[in-house]
């Protein structure tokens, strides 16, 4: 058997259209969603509105999971320098919206490092902000939190790089 999935900004989904890929076999979606914060996603993406349409998605295909529970609903975010002190919110937002799972990953190709997180911010999200998203997991059930808290902890982790590293991409 063919297992579909759909990676998409979520600009063209709805209600109708979510039903009829899921109907018609399609095995899971990820979602790009860049931040909880609509204007910060929107400038992220360089594309006004888009963060309206892109949570909508999400909750569209969280709907489907009563009838079809095999099918995967994921959202995909990338750390940068604009979101990174957000993710416990986007966390929070993923949860609510009725998504499976969140995919983080890392900026990439930013060459001129005008979105790389600096060393400071490095620190700063080792800090603080894994704490409070570790505190987000919590609210989900084994072995989903252990899981979630074991990749959240390890994200920037100097066990892999040093945050000067990091910090050049």
């Amino acid at each position: 058997s063919m297992h579909v999935k759909l990676n998409t900004n979520g600009s063209r989904v709805g209600p109708e259209i979510a039903r009829s890929l899921v109907e018609t076999g399609l095995g899971e979606v990820q979602i790009s969603l860049y931040s909880a914060n609509e204007f910060r996603h929107d400038l992220m993406r360089r594309c006004r509105g888009l963060w309206k349409l892109a949570t909508h998605a999400v909750r569209c295909f969280g709907q489907m999971k009563a009838r079809f529970p095999r099918f995967g609903n994921h959202v995909q975010t990338l750390l940068s320098r604009e979101n990174l002190h957000e993710l416990p919110d986007l966390i929070e937002l993923c949860l609510s919206l009725g998504a499976d799972s969140l995919a983080i990953t890392y900026l990439e190709g930013d060459f001129s490092g005008e979105h790389l997180p600096s060393v400071r911010d490095i620190e700063t999200f080792r800090a603080l902000t894994l704490p409070a998203a570790t505190e987000v997991c919590r609210q989900l059930v084994e072995p989903m939190r252990s899981r979630a808290i074991s990749v959240i902890n390890s994200l920037f982790s100097s066990n892999i790089l040093v945050p000067t590293d990091w910090a050049m991409g």
